[in-house]
């Protein structure tokens, strides 16, 4: 009997041994311990509702708890990790033409293209720019900012797109007064341009456009202050992410990440209800690469 006895004892302190660290595990504060997966799955789904208030109060809870809080840091890695589509993409692509050094055989053509800018035919005047463009010959700057003032849209687009292949600030006068002109398509390439040359002098008058009628021209003025880089932007691209446009939320979105100020965190928090995939997605990927919390 006593045998018997010296087992049962031993096998009851065993399973006390055993059950030691699941008894201290219970009593440690449930705001250490990994949320349920159903939970995270549950707010993914609430903040990609069709409702638009469901996707409010979900964002409202996630703000409320914070980036670093852990169910939100869940909620993060699943929707990063769902937004694998996007990782091959650069927040803030680079343009595609770099300024290029002329080619001093090309100075008798760069010239002849020059003179076209005057030609009184405007579509000659157009493929003048076009080329002075592609040419990227110091020359052709002041005579391009003068053809900006031209009395054809397509010329002054033109003119602005080559000027911002040459990259020159001598240019950003003549740029910055396009984007009040009454062409949509013009106003997007002075845009365009300015960010091109990305320079920090033109930061201003690319703020006072973010209010244009035209949600093209609103998109890249956002993309180019974020080829700027000027932190001073900030609070104006955090207001672009409510924008009613999609296409300028995701670039706002993808700008803000590419700068990495944490001033941005309520609004991208805000972007992971977006009532648009992309956005979504977008938002996702830069808060799941922002600094770690502490």
């Amino acid at each position: 009997m006593y045998g018997q006895h010296k087992i049962t004892l031993m096998c009851v302190s065993g399973l006390l041994w055993l059950a030691g660290p699941l008894i201290a595990a219970a009593n440690v504060s449930s705001d250490t311990l990994p949320e349920h997966d159903r939970d995270v799955a549950a707010l993914a789904a609430e903040l990609s509702a069709e409702d638009a208030d469901t996707r409010a109060r979900a964002v409202m809870r996630v703000q409320d708890l914070g980036r670093c809080h852990l169910l939100v840091k869940r909620l993060i890695a699943k929707l990063y990790k769902d937004s694998w589509r996007l990782s091959d993409e650069e927040l803030l692509p680079r343009p595609r033409s770099e300024p290029r050094e002329p080619d001093p055989r090309n100075r008798e053509v760069v010239a002849r293209m020059i003179e076209g800018l005057d030609d009184i035919d405007a579509e000659n005047r157009e493929w003048a720019a076009r080329a002075l463009g592609r040419l990227a010959d110091p020359e052709a700057v002041v005579p391009l900012i003068d053809t900006l003032s031209d009395e054809h849209p397509e010329v002054r687009e033109w003119a602005a797109r080559a000027l911002g292949s040459l990259g020159n600030p001598r240019a950003i006068d003549g740029l910055e007064a396009l984007l009040g002109d009454p062409e949509p398509e013009v106003r997007e390439w002075a845009a365009r341009a300015l960010g091109g040359i990305g320079d920090d002098r033109a930061t201003p008058a690319l703020l006072g456009a973010l209010s244009d009628q035209s949600a093209p021209v609103r998109e890249w003025v956002v993309r180019s202050l974020g080829r700027i880089g000027d932190i001073g932007a900030i609070p104006d691209l955090i207001a672009m992410t409510d924008d009613d446009n999609a296409d300028v939320r995701e670039w706002a979105v993808r700008v803000l990440g590419a700068l990495a100020d944490l001033r941005a965190e309520k609004a991208l928090l805000a972007r992971l209800g977006d009532a648009h995939t992309t956005v979504r997605a977008w938002a996702a990927r830069v808060l799941g690469e922002m600094d770690a919390c502490d």
